[in-house]
């Protein structure tokens, strides 16, 4: 029903365009051709006019007047009227002023006339075009209507299947190593250790996240739970992965306690995937991947080495763009992802190569400086917090209303992270305090809520949605 009626409000629009365009040039042709008699008629009575010869003058715009101008009125040079002719009643009238002059270099004004133009006329006339073109233009707008309408949803539905598309092709790029994994350990299903069940219950999680991450994707609703990682323990987790995917390859780990901002899911996708791509390029019987992590000024970096054979440098410049990759049947999603990702996360991703001695990939984070903020009004959730940075040697700051806050922000930076609860108590709403803070420049704020994420999935300026666990 209502998209009846928008159609019939666009049809009646553009009849009403059509009206004003076809009245507006019946106006204008009619007004210069009126200007063109109002002309002649001065020249008609001008020599009469200026022997004050009036009755004549009088008789002679009667007879203009009567099939041309609703009403002609002349004045003498002070504007006192001289003649003023039968009216015909008119609704809406244009004028033209004319001047007679004495001579004819128009330098002695001896009168002027005024020539009232009728327009209801025109009105008509310009209805009862507007009701001949009815006939062509109501078809027309059915049939162009029907037309926009189904290219439209063709290409609705031409975006949901690129879309469903790429969901389906970084969903089974993405779910290969935790599946490998899950085979390994059917095999030895009756020889399970410690490790085992760890694994399959690592694997198990990946799934169930990279399933969630795609469904979420495909209805609009993703949303990226950015918080602060042990970033060895999910290279460990990730490379015990692969350990068993690719069981005849040496990995080489030389790490380092370092935590990053990130979501842990994306990140393990993006590491599996730069994993997979070094892994598929050796062709060395003796295949070695390294990863390290290093600490330089203000950034950390992870370096992922392999001994296989380079990346040629013409497609080393387009490495990130889709269907570009240097694998046989790679599509290059996993890499652009990656690119995509990090650089929510202000990283980066640089790959180096040196011929036939490997690749080197290096992701750079920025190395966190630990300040948070917490905005709560519950007293034990703010000592909770309070006791773990304490213990772990992380600068907090606890406030208990966006009053209390707002007394000590000339302490508070603008990258400081900021987490705020839903429910500040007294009806205040945490995520539009968020919004205002947002507003203002702090550019790192999360809701730490006992609310499911989904529920602020349209809040794009939230960092992230956490629970009311610390995040450090």
């Amino acid at each position: 029903m209502t998209k009846k009626l928008i159609t019939l409000s666009k049809y009646f629009l553009l009849n009403l365009i059509l009206f004003l365009v076809i009245i507006s040039s019946i106006i204008t042709l009619d007004h210069e051709q009126k200007n063109n008699i109002a002309n002649a008629t001065i020249s008609l009575i001008r020599e009469n006019f200026l022997v004050t010869d009036f009755r004549t003058v009088a008789r002679d715009i009667e007879k203009v007047k009567s099939d041309n101008f609703s009403k002609i009125s002349i004045y003498d040079k002070n504007n006192n009227l001289i003649i003023n002719s039968s009216e015909i009643e008119n609704l809406i009238n244009v004028k033209i002023n004319k001047s007679i002059w004495s001579d004819r270099e128009a330098k002695h004004l001896k009168g002027k006339v005024t020539f009232f133009v009728g327009c209801d006329h025109l009105f008509v006339i310009a209805f009862k075009i507007l009701f001949g073109t009815f006939f062509i233009t109501a078809p027309v707008f059915v049939l162009a209507n029907n037309f926009l309408s189904k290219r439209q949803l063709q290409l609705i539905e031409v975006e949901r299947n690129k879309i469903l598309t790429k969901i389906t092709m970084q969903m089974s790029h993405d779910i290969r190593s935790p599946i490998a994994a899950l085979q390994h350990l059917a095999e030895k299903v009756n020889e399970f250790t410690a490790d085992d069940i760890l694994l399959l219950k690592s694997s198990l999680e990946r799934i169930d996240k990279i399933a969630n991450i795609h469904l979420n994707e495909s209805k609009g609703t993703f949303f990226q739970n950015v918080v602060e990682n042990n970033l060895s323990i999910l290279i460990v987790e990730l490379v015990n992965e692969k350990k068993v995917e690719f069981p005849n390859v040496n990995f080489e780990l030389s790490l380092q306690y370092s935590s990053i901002f990130c979501d842990s899911s994306d990140f393990k996708r993006i590491l599996s995937n730069l994993v997979n791509n070094s892994v598929e390029a050796i062709k060395n019987p003796h295949p070695i991947v390294k990863i390290s992590i290093i600490k330089l000024e203000n950034r950390i970096v992870i370096k992922i080495e392999d001994n296989g054979q380079g990346i040629d440098k013409n497609i080393l410049t387009k490495l990130g763009n889709i269907s570009i990759t240097t694998k046989r049947q790679g599509n290059g999603l996993g890499l652009k992802h990656a690119i995509e990702t990090l650089a929510e996360w202000n990283s980066n991703l640089k790959i180096t190569s040196t011929g036939r001695e490997g690749t080197t990939i290096e992701i750079s984070f920025p190395e966190i400086e630990k300040s948070f903020v917490l905005i709560d009004d519950d007293e034990l959730t703010r000592t909770t917090w309070k006791m773990k940075a304490d213990k772990t040697g992380i600068d907090l700051k606890t406030f208990n209303s966006i009053e209390t806050f707002n007394l000590n922000r000339n302490l508070i930076s603008k990258d400081t992270w900021i987490y705020i609860d839903s429910e500040l108590g007294n009806g205040v709403k945490g995520e539009l305090i968020a919004e205002s803070l947002f507003q203002e420049g702090y550019i790192n704020i999360s809701l730490a809520t006992g609310y499911s994420s989904d529920t602020f999935s349209e809040l794009k300026f939230l960092k992230s949605v956490i629970s009311k666990k610390a995040p450090f």
